[in-house]
């Protein structure tokens, strides 16, 4: 029987956590990281498309990457800030999500991240 493929990915922050997922997972899928499957002259949006063809899983690391501001009731006068992750990451994860279906969509997130608020009735993996 042919293994699965699975596409991963990720912020270019979190290529050791992608190695080792990568290793972890080879013995039961043939593994796509993102950071083997893009190739000059080809379009980052095009070749994503591509790929929600090709794989049957895919999985993305919603890691503390960025701070994005939360907005504060009225009568709060200061403006915090949450780690989040990348918006390119949530944005790869809604397109193979809305190709596979979110059975076959896996999010690994990282404890402490913020989670778009539609996704929070999603079961995920929790890291960190």
């Amino acid at each position: 029987m042919d293994k699965p493929r699975i596409f991963l990915g990720s912020s270019g922050k979190q290529k050791k956590l992608l190695q080792a997922l990568t290793r972890g997972l080879e013995d039961i899928a043939h593994v796509e990281p993102w950071t083997t499957s893009f190739n000059p002259g080809t379009t980052t949006l095009g070749r994503l498309l591509e790929l929600t063809r090709e794989v049957d899983f895919a999985a993305f690391v919603f890691a503390q990457d960025d701070w994005t501001s939360v907005s504060q009731p009225a009568s709060s006068a200061a403006a915090s800030a949450q780690a989040s992750p990348r918006d390119n990451v949530v944005f790869e994860a809604g397109l193979f999500g809305g190709v596979l279906g979110m059975r076959r969509t896996f999010i690994l997130h990282a404890n402490g991240s913020k989670l778009p608020s539609d996704l929070l009735g999603l079961t995920s993996i929790r890291y960190g």
